[in-house]
């Protein structure tokens, strides 16, 4: 199946995401669902997560599973194992299991009982390796603390991704290249290299809010070194924001761009799964009741039909370097609309055409948000809306990656 092929008869294992809320501390730019840990609320999670799969899993392969948060690697080792039991018996199906992690949470204990339970992959947020760009963030590490974490999981044979983040408020391009070199000195299997997004009421963006961002601005420039260190370092640069060595990707991510079913489980978790797509209210205490009521609180919920997976695996599609291939069952003048746009695009240099396929192009990849919002306007209304309101791109497809 393609990036942009949703008609495929036989359907592949699904994903699972788990999202874990607790958080020791929150990160000045963090705008996701968080909860205070205790032993108490913890161990009430890990109970009702049980509940909410045996709810709501209805039998299907499992693939890859993603455990983020939150800081999934504040659980202890118990309770790591613990999470196991909510999958019970072997999963054959298998191929990933990613587990989050802060610096600051990662233990020879934790990481020997991630191994036990199966997980393959660790992901480390480090965002930075400057001091004063860790201050700002309200990031609690050290950089010692970073590399002693790395090295106690390579200690394993866990994949490792390191997250890094770029366009910091004040950050220099050369500030961002000492980050890049950094990280491929360590050769982690894996780098996500994310712009910062001031959002909402965060108390960086409140902050921040009326400051200049680097005179590099937008990130363009941050965003091409990222590439070109990364590539000549041995890194394929497979989607718009990641890195991989050969065969290293994110299957689980990778799985949700191409619009395959996944189940989301844990308060504010994401699914696309069984016909629907959703999200669990972002309330511990309300998705506890309603999961132990047997009546989830879920959501922006909305219907899936197969005109609405089309679209965003086109979209999504437009993220990748795997290319896109029209599905033979699109809406005709969608279809001759979109490879409309496609054929301008090559001209432009965002794309090109080959073996049957679109291929984004590097400087697509960077546009690839201003690309997806033409798509939308290529499908007139009555195919981009169903009857649940699924209509548009904000709303619908940026909140499903988890």
């Amino acid at each position: 199946m393609t990036s942009a092929s949703c008609a495929n008869s036989t359907k592949p294992p699904i994903g699972v995401y788990m999202h874990v809320p607790f958080c020791a501390s929150r990160c000045a730019y963090c705008a996701f669902y968080k909860a205070v840990p205790s032993r108490t609320a913890i161990e009430s999670y890990l109970e009702t997560l049980k509940l909410e799969w045996d709810l709501r899993y209805r039998g299907e392969p499992v693939g890859t599973i993603f455990w983020g948060g939150g800081t999934p690697s504040i659980l202890s080792a118990r309770q790591l194992e613990t999470v196991r039991r909510i999958f019970p018996g072997p999963l054959p199906a298998l191929k990933e299991w990613t587990v989050e992690c802060s610096p600051l949470t990662v233990t020879k204990d934790r990481l020997a009982a991630m191994s036990d339970i199966g997980v393959t992959r660790i992901s480390i947020g480090v965002e930075t390796f400057d001091e004063k760009f860790l201050k700002l963030l309200n990031r609690q590490q050290t950089i010692g603390q970073i590399f002693g974490a790395y090295e106690l999981v390579r200690n394993f044979s866990f994949d490792i991704n390191l997250d890094l983040m770029f366009s910091l408020p004040g950050q220099k391009l050369c500030q961002w290249e000492n980050d890049l070199r950094q990280a491929i000195a360590l050769d982690p299997d894996h780098l996500s290299t994310y712009c910062l997004t001031l959002e909402g009421e965060t108390p960086l963006a409140t902050r921040c809010r009326n400051k200049m961002l680097p005179a590099e601005h937008g990130g363009e420039k941050f965003h091409r070194l990222a590439c070109e260190l990364l590539r000549t370092a041995g890194y394929e640069h497979y989607e718009v924001s990641n890195f991989a060595r050969p065969k290293k990707e994110c299957l689980h991510n990778v799985h949700t761009w191409q619009m395959h079913d996944w189940l989301g489980i844990g308060p504010s978790a994401a699914s696309q799964y069984n016909g629907r797509r959703f999200k669990n209210v972002s309330d511990l205490n309300q998705w506890t009741f309603g999961i132990r009521d047997e009546n989830p609180c879920e959501e922006d919920v909305c219907t899936l039909d197969e005109n609405l997976l089309a679209q965003d695996a086109i979209i999504f599609g437009l993220r990748m370097r795997k290319g896109i291939r029209l599905p033979k069952s699109m809406d005709i003048s969608n279809r001759n609309a979109c490879l409309h746009l496609f054929g301008s695009w090559c001209d432009k240099g965002y794309m090109e055409y080959r073996n049957d396929a679109h291929y984004p192009t590097e400087r697509g990849l960077l546009l690839a948000d201003a690309l997806a919002v033409e798509i939308l306007r290529t499908f007139n209304e009555s195919s981009l809306a169903n009857e649940d309101g699924c209509t548009d791109y904000s709303a619908v497809s940026l909140r499903i990656v988890n």
